[in-house]
């Protein structure tokens, strides 16, 4: 089962025990969305002391089927600039547009470092 680590917005109770505002949790995909979408929560970044990787199954979820907050979390997490006032299929193609830039810059390093 996929697990995601999420930042709690503010005070929440899961599995009986209460946790506070900035607290780091660990949850499942479900409670994932479910907190992300009720806005309980963000997704954890390396300013919080969580390790990129951890996030990678993250991607693995296709983005058309997240909902709009849970893709500008994805864009705020991973610093692409988005505004609220964005529609879900503008975003998407900013996180699209960016991860082809990355894409390509990283290509770009690894062809300059071949020669």
């Amino acid at each position: 089962m996929k697990s995601y680590v999420l930042k709690l917005t503010c005070a929440i109770a899961i599995d009986g025990q209460i946790h506070k505002p900035g607290s780091l949790v660990e949850v499942s995909e479900a409670e994932a969305k479910n907190f992300l979408h009720r806005g309980k929560a963000v997704l954890a970044t390396a300013e919080d002391g969580v390790e990129q990787g951890e996030h990678a199954e993250y991607e693995e979820i296709e983005i058309s089927k997240l909902s709009k907050i849970e893709l500008l979390e994805v864009a705020k997490r991973d610093g692409i600039p988005v505004a609220d006032g964005m529609t879900k299929a503008q975003i998407i193609e900013a996180i699209d547009a960016a991860n082809s830039a990355a894409n390509a810059a990283a290509a770009d390093a690894d062809k300059k470092e071949g020669e």
